[in-house]
């Protein structure tokens, strides 16, 4: 029989959680209000080893993830040199139903560019925040024939986040308690690729965890070097015979132009609140409405 405990309290905290991203956007704009404009995502013009495709959180500009997935890419590039990095194009803004699913299919059209391009090229997958929800819709319907390239996952405060999964990393909160977004999660596609994957969850994070203040949720500088280490060790022999060539024109085709780069980068950069509570409030209320009666 499987137990669903204290539904009605997950909801409210639900509510307060994703409420909390929203709080987490305006002081993500206004901390990164004084950093210059990250350039837009540039097009793939070689086969490298393996391709770090990082996915940042809400209110992070486009091609600088400062907060951990930046540092995580260092570190990897440093330890493991033949990599290269792509930045997912999506708006990082706060309309968590589309953002995601759009973040998702970038993902998936580069991925397929990718394999045709450069067939012994590895991807490891980064996600923070709302970026760890555009991963999870790009999972749900990767193709079969991208699946095996995928060497590695990290995600960090993931809003999919659920306690005591054989993928959660060493530190994580234990206890009865998931993310903001796991009880719309359905389907999800995390057990195909559980020997792949390290899901951080800080226990003070209101976002994937049980804890009630932003600051845990900002807090995953300290997990850079533990993922590094799992992305290492994942890529370790996976690499070694990657063909190294220019990718061909369909690759750089597939690639996002900087004007829609720039369209995705700029749509998160400002906070509309009225979309956050649509968001919560109004497409995602029958999803809940069938958990609550």
């Amino acid at each position: 029989m499987v137990r669903i405990p204290r539904v009605a309290s997950s909801y409210r905290r639900m509510r307060g959680q994703t409420l909390g991203i929203g709080v987490l956007a305006v002081s993500l704009t206004a901390g990164v209000a004084g950093f210059a404009a990250a350039p837009a995502a540039a097009a793939t013009t070689s086969c490298t080893s393996y391709q770090l495709v990082m996915s940042r959180g809400t209110g992070e500009p486009q091609g600088n993830e400062f907060l951990v997935l930046g540092p995580t890419a260092t570190k990897v590039q440093a330890a493991t040199p033949g990599g290269s990095v792509y930045n997912v194009v999506y708006p990082a803004g706060v309309d968590y139903i589309n953002g995601p699913v759009q973040g998702g299919n970038d993902i998936k059209k580069h991925l397929a560019a990718q394999v045709a391009a450069c067939p012994n090229q590895r991807f490891v997958l980064g996600g923070y925040s709302e970026g760890a929800m555009t991963i999870f819709s790009a999972l749900k319907t990767l193709p079969a024939t991208t699946k095996p390239k995928i060497s590695a996952i990290v995600l960090f405060g993931d809003p999919y986040y659920q306690s005591n999964k054989s993928w959660d990393a060493a530190g994580n909160a234990k206890g009865n308690f998931s993310g903001v977004a796991a009880l719309l999660g359905a389907g999800s596609p995390f057990p195909s690729y559980a020997s792949l994957i390290q899901d951080y969850c800080a226990p003070s994070d209101l976002v994937c965890g049980s804890g009630a203040s932003i600051v845990g949720h900002l807090s995953y500088s300290s997990k850079v070097t533990a993922a590094a280490t799992f992305i290492e060790g994942k890529l370790s022999g996976q690499t070694a015979t990657a063909a190294v060539a220019p990718a061909t024109t369909a690759a750089v085709a597939a690639a996002p132009s900087a004007a829609s780069a720039a369209t995705a980068k700029n749509a998160g950069s400002g906070f509309d609140f009225s979309s956050l509570l649509t968001a919560l409030f109004g497409a995602s209320n029958l999803k809940l409405g069938s958990l609550f009666g």
